[in-house]
């Protein structure tokens, strides 16, 4: 899986008939495989539930990037919305990789490879059967035109929003290899709520685009419209041309400080002038790229050209940075592993002493008194066995007592730490705890945006894991689990007596 979505209480897990399996290598066959014979599986789980995932079924295809997503409900139904870009064959995929396509995975003739701009509507039902997989209500391709690296405004990627951004040509599809034949020159800006509600309303299946027309066609719309009324949209799809022999890389949309609307903003991509390429199509040493800043509102206006010291390959993803969130990074004299820190931290703390001590890994901005506050009352929440006299002062304390009341006769060391990512409002933690020669490592996903949910979260799972270790019987369903999948929860033994030294930090 490459790619996932998410609405504001939903994800969506993308099964899809693609592997990758190295060892296939030892067999003398490709390393990738698609089954065209296998549906594509769309799981999709409450967030905070995963346990009640539903999953669908629908047409093989691949899906690499998907656009946004966003929950749709009325009185009797709840449903799950999904844009992204689908693939329907894996010719893409092996054209990457310098494969041939294997004659049997080869489109019917008069099928063209396409990835397209796709909408995926699946109705949730509380009362599904777990296994009973349902097609999607609606599956149907927005546009006809090539249409790859979607990007929409950050605050509606998880919400119903009016348009996507992205890629396309005026030859050929994105079924070359990618940064090779692949070449963009054109940006799209698609009104997708418009061709939702339109395919929506008039029923259109997977093999009916909503606006079918080429991108030859729409550019000739396009003109006719500005000679006729001047700048301004012509239709659910607007297109900016690059000049002959000059593409560009996929865009990032950078919001207008106080806009007005969804598309007040800026496109943001590289273009690189392909007149610098040597007889041998090669660029020169003294190539140089550009950073083009595109009108998002009318896609016509180029708002500037910076010309950059040096060429920036084709490449695939870029994310756009604020100056406060870069202003905001916390400074560092060296690059260090999280994982070496804490090591060099137990050591210290273990060191000439006889105690039994805790890691508090942090920065001082984030773990404050109203975090600490936090922390103990997660605790709290969790646990149905906490002696009344113990200590309340100090909240990883407050949890290695509450350890230490189902496994009494060991040590316990505990580390903790809790960060958040500079481009997403999530917080994640680790929970690592030691009883003399045996650790585990709790590992918490950003998936929370509030401190309590995380924290609740890790302290949940560090207890289920105590609970596991001291069962014989759940340790046993524990291993068998592990053999058969991986697992979040890793388990490690060290030799010899608990000190600093015997520390196996993971």
């Amino acid at each position: 899986m490459h790619d996932f979505a998410a609405s504001h209480t939903h994800s969506v897990l993308l099964d899809l008939p693609l592997s990758l399996n190295p060892l296939n290598l030892l067999q003398n066959t490709p390393v990738v495989s698609f089954s065209p014979s296998t549906p594509s599986r769309f799981g999709i789980l409450p967030r905070h539930e995963p346990a009640a995932v539903q999953w669908f079924s629908s047409t093989p295809c691949i899906i690499f990037h998907t656009a946004y997503a966003f929950n749709t409900s009325n009185v009797s139904t709840e449903t799950f919305n999904l844009v992204c870009c689908r693939l329907n064959s894996s010719r893409l995929i092996y054209a990457a990789g310098n494969l041939p396509s294997p004659p049997s995975q080869l489109l019917p003739a008069g099928n063209e490879d396409t990835c397209l701009l796709f909408y995926y509507q699946f109705a949730l039902s509380p009362n599904h059967d777990p296994h009973h997989e349902l097609p999607p209500t609606h599956a149907f391709p927005l546009s006809a035109i090539p249409f790859e690296f979607p990007v929409v405004a950050p605050e509606h990627s998880m919400t119903s929003g009016q348009f996507v951004y992205g890629c396309s040509m005026q030859q050929g599809t994105f079924s070359a290899a990618l940064g090779k034949a692949a070449k963009i020159d054109c940006l799209v800006k698609i009104d997708s709520r418009a061709l939702i509600a339109a395919g929506i309303k008039g029923r259109y299946g997977e093999n009916d685009p909503v606006d079918a027309r080429s991108v030859s066609e729409i550019l000739a719309s396009q003109a006719r419209h500005t000679e006729k009324h001047g700048e301004g949209p012509d239709g659910p799809i607007t297109i900016f041309t690059l000049p002959d022999n000059v593409f560009a890389q996929e865009p990032s949309f950078v919001p207008r400080a106080g806009g007005t609307s969804e598309d007040d903003g800026w496109l943001l991509t590289y273009v690189f002038d392909e007149a610098q390429l040597d007889s041998e199509g090669e660029p020169r040493p003294d190539s140089k790229s550009e950073l083009w800043v595109l009108d998002a509102k009318d896609m016509s206006t180029v708002v500037a050209k910076v010309l950059l010291p040096q060429r920036v390959p084709y490449g695939l993803h870029g994310h756009w940075f604020t100056k406060a969130q870069v202003e905001s990074q916390r400074e560092s004299s060296e690059i260090r592993s999280p994982n070496k820190v804490l090591h060099t931290k137990l050591k210290d703390d273990w060191a000439g002493s006889a105690l039994t001590p805790y890691t508090l890994m942090v920065s001082e901005e984030m773990w404050d008194e109203k975090t600490e506050e936090t922390f103990w009352h997660s605790c709290l929440i969790v646990s149905q066995d906490m002696d009344g006299d113990s200590d309340r002062t100090d909240p990883l304390l407050f949890l290695q007592q509450m350890i230490k009341l189902r496994v009494p006769d060991l040590k316990t060391l505990i580390a903790v730490s809790l960060s958040r990512s500079l481009t997403a409002p999530n917080f994640s933690c680790t929970f690592r705890i030691e009883f003399g020669a045996r650790a585990i490592e709790v590992e918490v996903e950003p998936l929370f945006s509030d401190v309590t949910e995380t924290l609740e979260q890790g302290v949940r799972e560090v207890m289920n894991s105590i609970t596991q270790i001291t069962d014989p019987a759940a340790e046993e369903k524990r291993r068998a689990a592990r053999r058969g999948k991986s697992s979040l929860l890793q388990v490690e033994s060290t030799e010899g007596s608990a000190n600093a030294s015997n520390f196996g930090i993971v």
